[in-house]
């Protein structure tokens, strides 16, 4: 899906907008220079353009991306994708932590602000005191290049529908152990797999993990039946990347291919 006007936000050298009772510098907003394209061709041209200014290691290409995904899609829009909740609950792009939400994740894997990771759209009734209000649960409407898996599945925590699990490119975010990191396969068949009946390659990055190369782990199909950790057994230690694996291929063994395996 293309935004008939999507923005490209980038720092400008001078600072733009002064500090006052409703505003506190930051470094990154006072500075915005917010860019328009009208076609894809033109926004590619534009990212080109800009390339390093995202990528620079110590500047605000993060940040960046945000800002220009919001804007392309509206804060109106953006408010309006996020679950209501019962009582006037508000939902925000930025936890309580200071870390990125769901819905910010949400919003620059798949263009929408919803609130959760299951696809299309659920109803919840609160019945309790007679109350017949109906909350709205927003969720992932459409397959995207990038798909999204995490260990809270694995817990059964939340489910994580097949629009993600599913992308039209054999990548992951994966979110595991409190932060973010990437899986992606070099085969393009391996993003639209349901199961696997011989083993796969898929590649990992963790930028917290110290690692000296990308890992290649293989997900070999169980044909031998073999027992599969308990993921509840407290006793065991199971690398977290298992258990987020199983959730995509379920029972898949797991080879880390020579790799200490990170746990």
């Amino acid at each position: 899906f293309m935004h008939p006007q999507p923005k490209l936000c980038i720092p400008r050298k001078m600072p733009h907008i002064s500090r006052s009772s409703a505003f506190t510098p930051d470094g990154v907003t006072e500075r915005l220079e917010v860019l328009s394209a009208s076609s894809r061709d033109e926004l590619l041209s534009l990212v080109h353009q800009h390339l390093t200014t995202f990528m620079h290691p110590e500047g605000y290409g993060v940040v960046l991306l945000l800002y220009s995904i919001i804007l392309t899609r509206g804060v109106g829009q953006v408010r309006s994708d996020m679950d209501k909740g019962f009582g006037g609950e508000k939902r925000s792009l930025i936890d309580n932590h200071g870390y990125l939400s769901q819905e910010g994740v949400n919003l620059i894997l798949s263009g929408r602000g919803v609130s959760n990771v299951f696809d299309g759209e659920r109803t919840l009734e609160d019945d309790i005191g007679g109350s017949d209000d109906v909350i709205r649960l927003g969720g992932v409407t459409s397959q995207g290049p990038v798909g999204f898996l995490t260990l809270q599945e694995a817990y059964n925590y939340l489910e994580v529908g097949e629009c993600y699990k599913y992308p039209k490119r054999p990548i992951w975010v994966i979110y595991s152990e409190s932060h973010y990191s990437v899986m992606f396969a070099t085969e393009p068949q391996l993003s639209q797999l349901r199961s696997i009946d011989t083993p796969v390659d898929v590649y990992y990055w963790d930028m917290l993990a110290n690692q000296d190369e990308v890992i290649r782990l293989t997900a070999e199909p169980n044909l031998e039946k073999k027992d599969i950790p308990d993921v509840n057994d407290e006793k065991l230690l199971i690398p977290p990347l298992d258990l987020v694996l199983r959730t995509k291929w379920q029972g898949c063994l797991v080879d880390w291919n020579g790799s200490e395996p990170l746990l």
